[in-house]
């Protein structure tokens, strides 16, 4: 699946039961539908979620981030996030998410 929408594209790739969902551009109100279907896809094991073209992140897609992590967990599935763009980095060291998410890195500041 890929899909590009004004400042916002996602590329999901898949290898066996993983995924690999590549998002860049502005991760808001108004790309998170595009994003959570994305997520909504059924996979087996792991879904990464590569972030090192976000160029801005709101509280919307931190929300997505940490539902999404909580509906794989229940599903004995893991969230990976990871790389993530110096943007996406500052704002979870900021909110404390990127070590619940357990972002490589994101320490809170």
């Amino acid at each position: 699946m890929s899909e590009v929408w004004d400042d916002f594209s996602i590329v999901v790739s898949t290898d066996g039961g993983d995924a690999t969902i590549v998002v860049a551009g502005e991760l808001d109100l108004a790309s998170v539908p595009l994003f959570q279907r994305a997520l909504g896809d059924r996979f087996e094991r792991q879904v990464t979620v590569d972030l090192a073209g976000i160029t801005f992140i709101d509280s919307t897609g931190l929300r997505a981030l940490v539902t999404a992590r909580n509906d794989l967990l229940e599903r004995d599935q893991q969230l990976v996030v990871g790389p993530c763009s110096p943007a996406a980095s500052r704002v979870f060291a900021l909110t404390g998410l990127g070590e619940a998410l357990g972002v490589p890195g994101a320490t809170p500041a």
